[in-house]
């Protein structure tokens, strides 16, 4: 069944509810071609999954039926955060997906000194294409959580932030010994986890310098992994551990 996320709260079985999102609308009518009886998935915005039953349609509204609610445990036990050094626009849209995919809770693309691409006026649509992005990602893969994708940062900016996160981990290519799995233990009883992860170009001696006392550094084996595959290689471990 397809999935869809809506604003409403305290649904309960037996409510019919009227879907007025446009894009939610011509996806059910247009793209999929849905008919009255057929079903759906629903998740409320208090993050609970519900099947629904579409009663009518018309151009500009659904009218569906909640049936059931769905009792299963989507999310990770810890919320992860991705920083990510700003890649190209086709790269980080990959990183995006695919993370969300795995489990990330929250993305914020990071201008690093070795980025290839910096922020500009049109960073606002890339935010918003990322978004989009990411909405697509966990209705496919059936989350109960739609990820943020937040407004472009410089590297600075985000150093505060960090000591709010039980665990901060870089993945740096000249960590040789510390793994993901070493920390498995310690990764167990967080609740909030950052991922650094360097631009094309790696991350900077001064970068580097900055976040000795505040992030962990680990290595992902001793392949050297392009900044979209690093991500995801590394949400895939941590997902394995939190799940």
């Amino acid at each position: 069944m397809n999935r869809f996320f809506i604003s409403d709260v305290n649904i309960n079985i037996g409510d019919t509810l009227i879907l007025n999102d446009i894009d939610i609308v011509n996806h059910i009518i247009n793209v999929l071609r849905l008919d009255k009886f057929n079903k759906i998935e629903i998740v409320s915005n208090d993050k609970i999954e519900y099947i629904a039953e579409i009663l009518s349609y018309s151009k500009k509204e659904v009218l569906i039926n909640v049936i059931d609610v769905i009792e299963i445990e989507r999310e990770l036990s810890a919320n992860i955060t991705l920083f990510q050094g700003l890649p190209k626009a086709k790269k980080l849209e990959t990183i995006v997906q695919k993370t969300v995919e795995c489990g990330v809770y929250e993305i914020t693309p990071i201008n690093m000194r070795y980025c290839v691409k910096k922020i500009d006026k049109k960073s606002d649509k890339i935010i918003e294409r990322l978004n989009k992005i990411s909405l697509s990602a966990a209705e496919q893969s059936k989350r109960s959580y739609v990820p943020v994708v937040n407004d472009l940062k410089n590297f600075v900016d985000i150093l505060d932030s960090l000591s709010s996160f039980d665990m901060v981990l870089l993945l740096d290519e000249r960590e040789k010994s510390k793994k993901i799995k070493d920390l498995e233990n310690e990764i167990k009883l967080c609740k909030k986890i950052a991922i650094i992860v360097g631009s094309e170009g790696g991350i900077a001696e001064d970068e580097r310098e900055k976040l000795n006392s505040k992030a962990v550094s680990i290595t992902l084996g001793n392949r050297i992994l392009r900044t979209e595959t690093a991500a995801i290689y590394a949400l895939s471990q941590l997902g394995y551990i939190l799940n």
